[in-house]
């Protein structure tokens, strides 16, 4: 059963990438803002529908769901912006590197136990890293794209340890209540920015990205409950690696079958020690 949550969960998280770029493709990264609005209130539906009517309020959640609002939109807009300055495929893998903020976590707060394969897991990170940010051929690699991607980076390892966190604080209860009332005011916050810098990008915005934020957001939402359930199951320094790895295979292939994304030789290198280092951290 874990290994079919494990393939729903990679399978929908590459879904939303391949999702955004083709909002990015369509509008030329306008109404980043209001694609990511539409986004979280579709995920807000979606645990609202499979909640039912049933809602027990913990005033005990609220600090958790703050602050995953906060990592949640900042990923969400980040990784909109990098990907429209750079590699679908790079900034995936970088992205995808914030398994190691919850990683961390199991190993320093929730005592997990790290072996040498961890350690040399961490040095091929260094080693793929090096190899990504050589830009000598196709696919540059600019200061905007690295900023933009550390801050996907940290706002999605930030999402994960969150809700590792409120589930073990809450004993595994409030799953359906804390993600509505995380995505709720991570709707609020990012509508209020849309409104404010995007007005005269609302109509382009639904009229091409309507359905994707639609099903982007279903498929957010679905990731994040299996995330709460599989959590309850597996150690977060073994499920996170593994969902990275499949995510990072999934997505690049649909890079380069689907957007034609040409690497340098070297960059082509760095993706594959990437994968290597991700699998090592998971043994």
């Amino acid at each position: 059963m874990n290994t079919i949550l494990l393939l729903i969960i990679i399978l929908g998280m590459a879904a939303q990438n391949v999702l955004k770029k083709a909002y990015d493709v369509r509008t030329n990264q306008k109404g980043v803002f209001v694609f990511n609005a539409a986004t979280i209130l579709a995920a807000t539906l979606f645990f609202v529908v499979t909640n039912g009517a049933h809602f027990d309020f913990e005033v005990g959640v609220l600090p958790y769901a703050a602050g995953f609002a906060a990592s949640y939109a900042l990923n969400g807009i980040c990784f909109v912006y990098a990907i429209g300055c750079g590699s679908l495929s790079l900034t995936s893998l970088v992205t995808s590197y914030s398994l190691m903020v919850p990683t961390l976590y199991g190993l320093i707060f929730l005592h997990e136990k790290a072996g040498i394969y961890f350690y040399i897991g961490l040095a091929m990170l260094a080693v793929s890293l090096m190899l990504i940010n050589y830009s000598k051929y196709d696919t540059k690699i600019s200061a905007k794209w690295l900023i933009l991607s550390f801050l996907s980076f940290l706002g999605n390892g930030l999402c994960c340890t969150i809700q590792k966190a409120e589930q073990l604080a809450f004993n595994g209860g409030y799953k359906n209540e804390f993600m509505i009332l995380a995505l709720l005011i991570a709707f609020i916050a990012t509508g209020l920015v849309a409104c404010a810098k995007e007005r005269g990008e609302f109509k382009l915005s639904i009229k091409k990205g309507a359905l994707l934020a639609l099903v982007c957001g279903a498929a957010n939402g679905l990731v994040n409950l299996l995330v709460m359930i599989l959590s309850a199951a597996m150690s977060v320094s073994v499920m996170f690696p593994l969902i990275s790895a499949g995510g990072i295979v999934v997505t690049f292939l649909i890079s380069f079958f689907i957007y034609r994304e040409n690497l340098s030789k070297k960059q082509y290198a760095g993706l594959a020690v990437g994968i290597l280092a991700i699998l090592f951290l998971s043994i």
